[in-house]
């Protein structure tokens, strides 16, 4: 398991690869994941006031205005984001 928490700072990770699970607590940092295409994983995204944005397909499920939850590839991982006020990224790891 990945878990990192960030009280009021950004958070910035790069996957090479698959992870089982992994969750992000950032109060009030913006949130930037970087995604291989090889990754799979259910996503549960809580963005607050910071809103989300990707630059990869994702399968969504459920969108709300500080809520998105859905899969990216296989959707055999799973990553937890909570982001107080922080912009939640997730970008292609080329």
């Amino acid at each position: 398991m990945i878990k990192l928490d960030s009280g009021s700072g950004d958070v910035d990770i790069g996957l090479t690869g698959d992870i089982d699970d992994m969750e992000v607590d950032s109060g009030s940092g913006s949130v930037t994941i970087r995604i291989p295409d090889s990754l799979g994983a259910q996503l549960d995204i809580d963005a607050g006031s910071g809103g989300v944005k990707a630059d990869m397909p994702l399968k969504v499920t459920r969108y709300d205005s500080d809520r998105m939850v859905g899969t990216i590839g296989d959707g055999k991982g799973r990553i937890h984001i909570d982001s107080g006020s922080g912009e939640v990224r997730l970008v292609k790891n080329d």
